[in-house]
């Protein structure tokens, strides 16, 4: 029963589990207001995106949760600030996710892509929460959890815009 083994791991190691590394980046168009009376200025936060990726040292995976959030740039008189689509962070998470390597690594990258994606914006914030296989399943054999945090402009400068995201990423508003 373990003939195709061999050939079934390959195709889920290209095809899915390190994805990141073969298929082209997601494409991440930025807009803005249209009339630029009703450009959005304030804090844009997705959370709770899953993550799913694979320690580079020994190959087991390690699952969890994203929270990223921005701050749109400042309009001007004729141009308004620029947004993603909201579903456009999960998808610079996740291919971000797909591939082996370690989370500090993983919370940069997805800084770097969101920074890429929203040009002159105010700060961003990348916090991921992960359960580790290769801590649980081998090694020290413990169930615990890694968080990580990158951040830029108005989330290190300024400390109430951080207390506003860690306020969004720790409430349990759920709909």
């Amino acid at each position: 029963h373990m003939k195709e083994t061999p050939n079934r791991v390959t195709k889920a190691f290209v095809e899915e589990l390190f994805a990141g590394n073969f298929k082209p980046k997601p494409k991440v168009t930025s807009f803005e207001d249209e009339d630029k009376v009703l450009n959005y200025t304030g804090m844009i936060v997705q959370t709770d995106i899953d993550i799913k990726s694979c320690c580079s040292h020994h190959f087991q995976p390690f699952i969890g949760k994203c929270h990223i959030a921005y701050i749109p740039a400042e309009p001007t008189e004729n141009k308004g600030g620029k947004v993603i689509g909201l579903s456009k962070l999960n998808r610079i998470a996740d291919n971000c996710a797909r591939r082996p390597q370690v989370q500090e690594r993983l919370t940069k990258q997805i800084l770097l892509e969101v920074d890429k994606a929203v040009p002159g914006n105010r700060g961003i914030a990348v916090t991921i929460i992960c359960k580790h296989l290769c801590c649980s399943n081998r090694g020290i054999g413990h169930d615990s959890q890694m968080k990580t945090t990158e951040r830029t402009g108005a989330f290190e400068s300024d400390q109430a815009t951080m207390n506003e995201y860690l306020f969004y990423i720790q409430s349990q508003m759920k709909l």
